[in-house]
């Protein structure tokens, strides 16, 4: 059986949007968690330096479709380059460990019902 021949999966073919914190892009790497309410699926994606993400799964791994409880995460490191030219993960300095309610699915007040095209959901994060 040939991997490139296999029939796609029906269901959510991805999202996308921006994050916003206070006002501003969210910083680069922060994540954004989806939390299938009733279930135990999720899944979790980064911002770029825009406050971009996108998750856009391939078609034989469809995500599930259902209501989200979305929460948003800061940074917890960055990758650098350390003096040897290894990539190395650093603790980003003057990042909060988090964005009080909007760090937690179930206090964030953020939904979102996923289905079967790609969908935008945009979020805007206030400390």
């Amino acid at each position: 059986m040939l991997a490139g021949c296999e029939e796609a999966k029906p269901g959510l073919k991805g999202v996308q949007g921006k994050v916003t914190v206070d006002g501003q892009p969210a910083p680069e790497g922060s994540q954004v968690s989806f939390n299938l309410v009733g279930g135990s699926y999720s899944f979790t994606t980064r911002t770029s330096a825009t406050g971009e993400y996108s998750y856009l799964p391939p078609p034989q791994a469809p995500l599930e479709a259902g209501e989200y409880e979305v929460a948003v995460l800061p940074p917890p490191s960055q990758t650098t380059t350390d003096e040897t030219g290894l990539s190395i993960e650093v603790k980003t300095k003057g990042a909060p460990k988090n964005y009080g309610k909007f760090s937690d699915p179930k206090s964030s007040g953020i939904k979102a019902t996923l289905g079967g095209e790609v969908i935008t959901l945009d979020i805007a994060v206030e400390t």
